[in-house]
């Protein structure tokens, strides 16, 4: 036998009988048994849902026209849609507008010249009277009811204004509202 191998099996016994040592020292619980009398048997169902799925249109009304317009003047429309009826909440995309205090107001500014200003409100057609805070993204939602697999909203002119010719963009947020 060579010196190494003398070595490697000097070393691996040398180990076995540390561990066997050391099993001694601590001490293996062994159980006597499970008293299957006091078993009791339960069992769960779980279900999963499917996740709510929800469509938000919004369109221009069509033909719009720079000039005197008046309050309450529709400039866009919006639908929700959902495969289940549900409770929706709508909101202004703060990204592409800016929103007053309260939430259902905005300013959208002209693309061409951010001078030219377009005052708007929200309009949600079947509005509980319910609005929530969004407390993860900021802003007001406002509820529409009652549970329903669609709901309408509308973009509307906040009090009368000379409007000016050019693009404004706008953006609205649609989500479920769980009470």
């Amino acid at each position: 036998m060579l010196l190494t191998e003398v070595i490697m099996k000097s070393t691996i016994n040398t180990l076995a009988m540390q561990v066997m040592l050391l099993m001694g020292s601590v001490g293996v619980a062994h159980a006597t048994g499970v008293d299957t009398a006091t078993a009791k048997e339960k069992t769960a169902t779980l279900s999963f849902a499917a996740p709510m799925v929800i469509n938000n249109d919004l369109t221009a009304v069509d033909g719009l026209e720079a000039g005197d317009l008046s309050d309450g003047d529709p400039v866009a429309t919006g639908s929700i849609t959902a495969a289940n009826a549900a409770l929706f909440a709508i909101k202004w995309t703060a990204t592409v507008v800016s929103v007053e205090t309260g939430g259902l107001q905005a300013m959208a500014k002209g693309k061409s010249d951010p001078k030219h200003e377009l005052e708007l409100v929200l309009d949600t057609l079947n509005a509980t009277g319910d609005s929530t805070h969004d407390s993860l993204g900021g802003g007001w939602y406002q509820v529409s009811g009652p549970a329903s697999k669609q709901a309408a909203y509308a973009v509307k002119l906040m009090g009368d204004q000379t409007v000016e010719a050019d693009d404004y963009t706008i953006g609205v947020t649609a989500a479920v509202y769980v009470p």
